[in-house]
């Protein structure tokens, strides 16, 4: 008996079957092909992302090692007090710096003599951040005598090669003299802190906040953002509390501040803050309202054994002065404000609590204070007493 089917009916069958099963997961939007090549076109991608970002790593670490060894060359120049190695590798327009530096030191017949004979450098700390280098100098005398110095050198690339575009003092020579002791075993001079304190950070060293000195209270600080750096002798900051250093816009700008809170005093029944506001483009600091110079023009008090009366923007409060203080033999006349002075930052910006004093030893609340950046300053916005 013949079959009923020829060999061509029967390929025509299977490859009808063939294309039933390849279109049906079309039909159903489950193409197993398309999912495959999507897939792929992820995979792929995701892999030349990756690639990139590891190129871009690898370039900025080759980046940062370059700078660092000219950085070495140039913090070398100053050990050995030879400018030559410096002038080299300058720009145009820093060579030109440099020699108006030098005209100004040695008169027009110039050299390359840079730095002084004493103090002399006895070693260097380099840190590179983006494009900029920051030297940290420790220089001694024969006395002995130690010091700090600090430079910024910023890099640029020209012609496939990196120069120093411009290059900054930012400390000279700052005395060190109350961090030495003597070693009597060696007869010769220890210096506790070779090199500047950290005192706080912000998240990946995108901010520092150190101390040059730590002789019963940290003193002579430094900030550094990023690749900017700023010297301020007079800011001082208690060895037992914490610095806060915070990256925050308190202006209303948009644009982020630099604010670090700092201890000046503490003891009993004494803790006074300050803080300090950089613009975080320049590190300039900003001008603040005094807290203290406020209070005493819209806050008025009289204090009697009987009652402590406190008037806050024609606001009157009353208190029992036996239920507050108890019987002090040691009242004084009106409340006074100094003696605990605490800055907060929060959402609506920066605030201080100023805490009343009306004994020796008594307390009654804080006249809290709300500041607003306006014409160029922060001036008090809102006052308060807080119980």
């Amino acid at each position: 008996m013949k079959s009923r089917y020829t060999l061509a009916s029967i390929i025509g069958i299977g490859v009808i079957f063939l294309c039933l099963m390849i279109a049906l997961p079309l039909l159903n939007g489950e193409s197993g092909f398309l999912r495959t090549a999507q897939s792929n076109q992820q995979v792929h991608a995701e892999t030349m992302r990756e690639e990139g970002e590891a190129g871009e790593e690898a370039d900025a670490e080759a980046k940062t090692k370059e700078l660092e060894a000219l950085a070495k060359v140039w913090a070398y120049a100053l050990q050995t007090r030879d400018g030559k190695p410096r002038f080299d590798m300058m720009s145009d327009q820093a060579k030109e710096k440099f020699i108006q530096e030098q005209i100004i030191r040695a008169g027009e017949d110039w050299n390359y003599n840079i730095g002084y004979s004493s103090p002399w450098v006895e070693e260097f700390k380099i840190e590179v951040n983006e494009w900029t280098a920051t030297i940290t100098y420790l220089t001694r005398t024969s006395e002995p005598a130690y010091y700090y110095s600090m430079e910024t050198v910023t890099f640029a690339e020209e012609k496939d090669s990196y120069v120093v575009a411009n290059y900054d003092t930012v400390i000279d020579a700052e005395k060190l003299t109350d961090d030495i002791h003597w070693d009597l075993d060696t007869g010769t001079a220890v210096l506790e802190n070779k090199w500047p304190i950290l005192l706080s950070e912000l998240d990946q060293s995108k901010g520092r906040l150190s101390a040059l000195s730590s002789k019963g209270i940290y003193s002579k600080m430094v900030v550094q953002l990023k690749d900017k750096v700023r010297f301020f002798p007079n800011w001082e900051h208690s060895v037992n509390r914490d610095a806060v250093f915070v990256y925050q816009d308190v202006t209303q700008d948009g644009k982020p501040e630099l604010i670090t809170i700092l201890t000046v005093a503490t003891g009993t029944g004494l803790n006074i803050e300050e803080v300090h506001v950089l613009d975080s483009e320049t590190l300039e600091e900003m001008n603040i309202e005094s807290s203290l110079d406020y209070i005493q023009q819209h806050v008025t008090s009289k204090v009697t054994p009987e009652e402590i009366e406190i008037i806050v923007n024609n606001k009157n409060y009353s208190y029992s002065t036996m239920e507050e203080v108890g019987d002090s033999p040691w009242l004084f006349d009106e409340i006074a404000f100094g003696s605990i002075i605490k800055y907060e930052i929060d959402q609506q910006g920066l605030k201080v609590h100023v805490t009343g004093q009306v004994s020796a030893g008594g307390f009654i609340g804080n006249i809290v204070l709300t500041y607003e950046y306006k014409d160029d300053m922060f001036k008090v916005s809102k006052i308060e007493f807080e119980k």
